[in-house]
């Protein structure tokens, strides 16, 4: 797998990025920390032809893969706040405050609201049902 995800980052970083989803396509597939200098020069690609708004979620993923963890949550957070019904968006939150804040009980209760707002997402389920366990709140899990 390692070889053809390195052949497909190399064919997507040949792009100029215009276009959000073929830069979303990369991004997602840049998960270790030496992928972070491809990651920055997607991220700066997209700030010169979008808004900030537009690519939080580069932002983020830029952030976590350079080890900022707080400036990941926040860009996920911001996100977020610009498209709620995302469930990309609340996957990631989720993943910030429960792997890296250990803060179970705010992404239970983030998933929980996007339940209210759109029908169940699998991984924010997951997130949410995880969450729930690890603040002590087995039953509502179940």
């Amino acid at each position: 797998l390692g070889d053809s995800k390195d052949r497909i980052q190399g064919i997507l970083a040949e792009g100029d990025f215009q276009n959000l989803s073929v830069a979303r396509a990369l991004v997602s597939i840049c998960t270790r920390t030496s992928d972070a200098e491809r990651v920055r020069n997607i991220v700066d690609s997209l700030g010169e032809r979008h808004r900030k708004e537009a690519f939080f979620w580069a932002s983020s993923q830029l952030a976590f893969l350079e080890l900022r963890f707080d400036d990941a949550l926040r860009e996920a957070e911001d996100w977020l706040r610009v498209d709620p019904f995302c469930s990309s968006a609340v996957a990631q939150v989720q993943y910030f405050l429960n792997d890296l804040k250990e803060n179970y009980g705010e992404a239970a209760r983030i998933g929980g609201q996007f339940f209210r707002r759109m029908d169940e997402r699998e991984v924010v389920l997951n997130n949410t049902a995880y969450a729930l366990v690890l603040n002590g709140e087995l039953g509502e899990a179940h």
